[in-house]
């Protein structure tokens, strides 16, 4: 039987951290794909967590930027798992290219590297004016 968190059937794990993880999912009636960010078990039953993942989440859901990730919806399923379910970026992180490029023995051309800054600042300052500060800016987020 296929894992479900609310309307999303799993996939497989992305990504996971310390209050959570991140799976590739896909809505169970319209088949789009996300990158499902999930809530510890442990955590959701610590209403400051909870209200902190709300709070992401609403957070998230008013940016509109191309260099930010949209957020589709959020809430909790009936066995109380807490999600977010996001745009889901082909081609992974960051983090997963420099690792490829490092196996390669190769760098990533400076050009494209200043790109990149570029978008995670515009990305960062754009969140920022509004009041919302990313706190683990990192190549793997």
């Amino acid at each position: 039987m296929d894992e479900r968190v609310g309307p999303y059937i799993i996939d497989r794990l992305l990504a996971s951290g310390a209050s959570g993880s991140v799976h590739r999912a896909r809505h169970s009636a319209t088949g789009q794909e996300v990158a499902l960010k999930r809530l510890k078990a442990d955590l959701s039953a610590d209403p400051d967590f909870v209200a902190r993942f709300r709070r992401e989440a609403r957070a998230m859901s008013e940016l509109k930027h191309p260099h930010i990730v949209r957020v589709y919806e959020s809430g909790a399923d009936d066995n109380g798992q807490y999600y977010i379910a996001m745009e889901l970026m082909a081609g992974g992180s960051l983090q997963n290219k420099l690792d490829s490029l490092h196996r390669a023995k190769l760098a990533l051309p400076v050009g494209h590297a200043l790109a990149i800054a570029r978008q995670v600042a515009e990305g960062l300052a754009y969140a920022h004016a509004r009041g919302i500060t990313h706190r683990d800016v990192k190549p793997a987020n």
